[in-house]
Parts: structure tokens; sequence; C-alpha cells
């Protein structure tokens, strides 16, 4: 009677196989995702972790955090901020890239820093690098450079200044440096470029002041 006793107590808490029909187990991710939502748009100071519809329930939002490695992966994909489209730049105002171009050009003879120029529209170094190229498709060092040489050339239409003052008056410390940057712009060396532009007479002979 006791032995029979004892089998019927053992048979009364042997695990039964789960219940959970196909249809319970293809809602969990949705009724999971959902859940996890509503935890999320809950407020920090609110104290209780509170299901919408449902009464406060430590005891299921432990079972809930217990099922999350067996319904994780079946919920969907979701972008983050690095799947977002990237944000375009906004142009540097048309009145600060004209202040910018003014004090290239009255300093053209001088070294120039990103810092000067940032400094000349009150914007941070990294601020105005980024504005300036959206306004003007080029990089402020880059049009810098581009502007040494816009002015190399009106120089070198006298044709009786030497290259290295050329070279001297917009910036440059080298004629070495003057004539790569010349060359990679313009596409010919300035010695070549001012031949063409005076034609096949030596430019600096003494028959162009003959007269």
């Amino acid at each position: 009677m006791l032995q029979s006793s004892v089998r019927q107590h053992k048979a009364a808490h042997v695990e039964r196989p789960s219940s959970c029909s196909a249809e319970t187990v293809s809602d969990a991710p949705s009724r999971f995702s959902k859940a996890t939502d509503a935890l999320m748009k809950q407020p920090r100071s609110a104290g209780v972790l509170h299901f919408p519809g449902t009464t406060p329930s430590p005891r299921a939002f432990v079972g809930a955090v217990g099922d999350a490695p067996r319904i994780l992966p079946l919920l969907p994909e979701r972008s983050g901020p690095s799947d977002r489209p990237g944000r375009s730049r906004t142009p540097l105002p048309q009145w600060r890239l004209r202040r910018v171009i003014a004090h290239i050009d009255s300093n053209i003879d001088a070294g120039i820093t990103l810092a000067d120029l940032a400094a000349v529209v009150g914007l941070s170094r990294m601020h105005f690098a980024a504005q300036f190229r959206a306004a003007t498709g080029l990089r402020p060092h880059e049009f810098l450079l581009r502007r040494r040489i816009e002015h190399a050339r009106h120089l070198l239409a006298e044709p009786r200044t030497k290259l290295v003052e050329v070279a001297l008056s917009v910036g440059f410390q080298t004629q070495a440096h003057f004539t790569t940057v010349f060359k990679r712009i313009v596409g010919e060396t300035p010695h070549r470029w001012r031949h063409a532009a005076h034609g096949d007479a030596d430019p600096v002979g003494p028959e162009r002041w003959a007269a």
C-alpha cells in the first residue's frame, strides 16, 4: 500500500511534454517583439515594468527574458542608425564663402592654414571643411592651391618676371613645388604655359622690347 502511494506520488511529478501548439510557437516572436517594444517605451522613472493591458508581473518578465535566447533568432532584423542614409552636408553660405575667398586673395603670398580660414567665418575646422566642400566641391586646401595657381597665371603674363619670383609671390616656398602643382592643375609647366600664352617667340627676348 505504501509502495503504491509512493509510485503515484512520483508519477504526478514526472515532466510532461510541452503542450504548446505550432501556432503558439510561431506567434511567439510577434508577442515577444511587442512586449520588448512596450518595455523600451517605459519611462526610466516608472520603477515598475508594465506590459500594456496587463498587470505588472515580475514573474512574467523573468519568463520572457528566459525565453529570449530561443525567440530572438526568430525576430526580424531591424535597421540601426548605421543603415540610415547619411545626412546631406549644409553648404557654406555665400556671404561666408566670399569672405573666405577675399581672405585668400589678400594673403595669397602667405601661408594659410585650415584654422585660419575657419576662423574667418567663425566655425570649427571640421564644420568649416565640410561646409566648404559642400559649397565648392573642393577641399579647402585644394581650393587654396588652385587660387594660388590662378594668381600665378596672371603674373606669368609679365614675361620679365622670373618663375621663382612668381612662385614666392603666390605663396609657394620653392619653385619646384610651384612647378609641380602648376603642371598638375594646368597640364603644363609654368615655362611652357608662358611660351604658349605669348606665342612661339622668346618671351624674354630683346625683340619684344625693341619697340
